[in-house]
């Protein structure tokens, strides 16, 4: 018998042997680490069942909800921040006399549109306070409160219209300024600023300046 080829043969055959039984071994490892567990494995034992469900949160969740809330709040503060300083802007806003509106009359002109009609109109604040039939007492309440009442108001913007109507028609402040305080045949020789004390009164004298804009004298 020829032994060093019998011993090489049965070398060859083990090492042989052992490859195979070691891919056996990683495929049987592989298969009990991929497969999924029965019912009983999943849940375990009492204790590994109170692990699971004891888990802690996700770190990340922990740390996105807190930013998510304060991002929530950040934008109501800002909104409240804006409305608080739109409301602070409204009221620090200019009234002109000139252009108020129906919710301004509704709410009260504020007292200060006075010295803009006076110097408009230069006249003097009494002359003004008289058109408006506002007595020196209630004018010294209306200063201490800020604005005039509803009806006070109503003539004040009336007023405004007709002067920035004036100024439209004549060319200027100071043409509007001449012809308001000047009597005209066509208003039964009254200043335009006198008949335009009534309601009536101010329509005509609104219908005279667009005669005149029209080109019909009078």
């Amino acid at each position: 018998m020829d032994w060093p080829r019998a011993t090489f043969l049965l070398t060859m055959s083990l090492h042989y042997l052992m490859n195979q039984a070691a891919r056996v071994n990683c495929w049987l490892v592989a298969i009990l680490f991929c497969a999924p567990f029965s019912e009983s494995e999943q849940l375990g034992s009492h204790d590994r069942t109170t692990t699971l469900t004891s888990k802690p949160v996700s770190p990340v969740i922990d740390i996105c909800t807190p930013t998510v809330a304060a991002r929530h709040a950040d934008q109501r503060a800002t909104a409240q921040e804006l409305a608080k300083w739109r409301g602070i802007l409204s009221h620090m806003a200019v009234v002109t006399a000139f252009e108020l509106t129906e919710n301004q009359v509704r709410e009260g002109v504020p007292v200060s549109v006075v010295a803009q009609l006076t110097g408009e109109l230069g006249l003097s604040t009494p002359t003004l306070l008289a058109w408006l039939q506002v007595a020196p007492r209630t004018w010294a309440r209306r200063k201490q409160t800020g604005r005039f009442d509803m009806l006070e108001s109503d003539r004040l913007a009336r007023l405004g219209r007709l002067v920035r109507r004036a100024r439209n028609v004549l060319g200027g402040s100071e043409e509007a300024k001449a012809w308001m305080s000047k009597p005209n045949r066509a208003l039964q020789d009254r200043t335009p600023f006198d008949v335009a004390g009534t309601e009536v009164g101010a329509e005509s004298v609104f219908d005279l300046l667009g005669r005149l804009e029209h080109g019909v004298f009078s």
